[in-house]
């Protein structure tokens, strides 16, 4: 599965969800088997002065946000991410949050039980933005887990095997800047975990 996005826009939000089995998922999922991959390139130039732009990427080899139960499930793909902003425009806001798990990329309710993830996953980043202007911002969050990328739920007897590889890169006109890579073996943020290994 492929997603490919090169944009000229000014004050934008996006929001990508993917996963090979849904994008999002409000049902219970019960002992299924996804395999393959997932590229997910998202290019946006901005050429408006002091505009405001956002970009949320929910990527899982599942599902990419999962909001109810998951049980006995096993996921064996390699995902890629790449999200990149640039412009030549001054105090341009740049916002990039991305969420890429083996099996889920935000678990946001629900529970993931007895599941695991092998795949490779591999997310990377690159912001450019003008210094002058009215408060220019650069956020770049990447939360990437062999398991889960941002769990906010439950998660137990689950594990994952797969590699992690990621990166942010920031023009050096980039400033007022946070940027963080949120990384682990079965999550890569949050907690309410009990009997795991990865």
């Amino acid at each position: 599965v492929s997603f490919n996005f090169d944009t000229t826009s000014n004050n934008s939000i996006r929001n990508t969800y993917a996963g090979i089995l849904s994008g999002s998922n409000t049902n219970s999922i019960y002992n299924v088997y996804t395999s393959g991959t997932i590229n997910y390139s998202s290019i946006n130039t901005i050429n408006s002065t002091n505009s405001d732009n956002t970009e949320n990427a929910y990527i899982g080899g599942l599902t990419g946000v999962n909001s109810n139960a998951i049980v006995d499930t096993h996921s064996n793909v390699s995902i890629s991410t790449h999200s990149e902003m640039t412009t030549n425009s001054n105090g341009v806001k740049q916002r990039i949050n991305v969420h890429n798990g083996g099996l889920v990329g935000l678990n946001s309710s629900g529970y993931v039980l007895s599941s695991y993830a092998q795949g490779n996953l591999t997310s990377t980043s690159y912001v450019s933005r003008r210094r002058q202007g009215s408060g220019p911002l650069n956020n770049v969050y990447i939360n990437i887990g062999g398991l889960i990328g941002t769990n906010q739920s439950s998660v137990s007897n689950s594990f994952a095997t797969g590699s992690i590889t990621s990166s942010i890169t920031v023009h050096n006109d980039a400033v007022n800047s946070t940027n963080a890579i949120r990384y682990g073996g079965l999550i890569g943020q949050g907690s309410s975990v009990k009997s795991y290994r990865s």
